[in-house]
């Protein structure tokens, strides 16, 4: 049952990548299949109603947030990996076992295409590969009841989303502009939206796998207090 999130939030990216789903479209389909995903959890015992809600919202919501933290050869991916794998620890610490493997055999999956993903990337993930991350953690998390230090380990999706929402309102892909690749082979940011990443080239342009390592210790970082505040709670 817990492959199933996975499953359907891959096959909406599949229609995604092929259809180029609009930003209303792709959430409406998030919120159905997390109504789905929800109610046979509920009919398994896992949740109750209210479980099925937030299994619903959590689909929706951070499914989509995880798809937006993109666009650098091993980003969306390296995150995945530290997000689920910090995500593991809290639940082995909360003695929730079967969860905490559950959430390394994910991570050990996309481990595997990070290997291909990572700068100069040979394979790309597409939405295929980033929905699943938001709609599998957001189900263990609603499960485990693990709600504060899910929260906080997504907090780098969370200030991305943050940032292009305040800067640029609801965009659609078309609408995205690149940044911008000086002869010293750094990143630039010249202006447009702002998200994470082009918050830190603002201050400071770096080289692709540079940006790339600097998000990853965010995402480390957030990670850890994720970790530390299962401890203390």
């Amino acid at each position: 049952i817990f492959a199933i999130p996975i499953i359907i939030a891959g096959i909406i990216g599949v229609a995604d990548d092929i259809a180029k789903l609009s930003p209303k479209e792709k959430l409406a389909l998030l919120f159905i299949s997390g109504l789905i995903v929800g109610f046979l959890f509920y009919n398994n015992y896992y949740v109750d109603l209210i479980g099925v809600l937030f299994i619903a919202l959590g689909i929706m919501i951070f499914s989509n947030l995880t798809n937006m933290l993109a666009g650098f050869n091993g980003l969306e991916i390296g995150m995945g990996v530290i997000a689920s794998i910090s995500l593991a620890v809290v639940l082995f610490l909360d003695n929730y076992v079967l969860g905490g493997l559950l959430a390394l055999i994910f991570s050990a999956s996309y481990l595997g295409l990070l290997i291909y993903n990572k700068y100069p990337a040979k394979v790309f993930p597409g939405d295929v590969g980033t929905l699943p991350i938001g709609a599998f953690l957001s189900v263990l998390a609603v499960v485990y009841k693990e709600y504060i230090p899910f929260l906080i380990i997504m907090m780098p999706y969370v200030i991305d989303a943050s940032l292009k929402y305040l800067s640029a309102g609801v965009m659609s892909r078309d609408e995205h502009k690149p940044t911008t690749l000086g002869d010293d082979g750094k990143l630039y940011y010249i202006g447009g939206y702002l998200s994470l990443p082009r918050l830190i080239l603002k201050y400071k342009p770096m080289r692709e796998p540079h940006l790339v390592a600097v998000l990853w210790v965010i995402g480390i970082f957030f990670g850890i207090i994720g970790i530390l505040i299962s401890l203390i709670t």
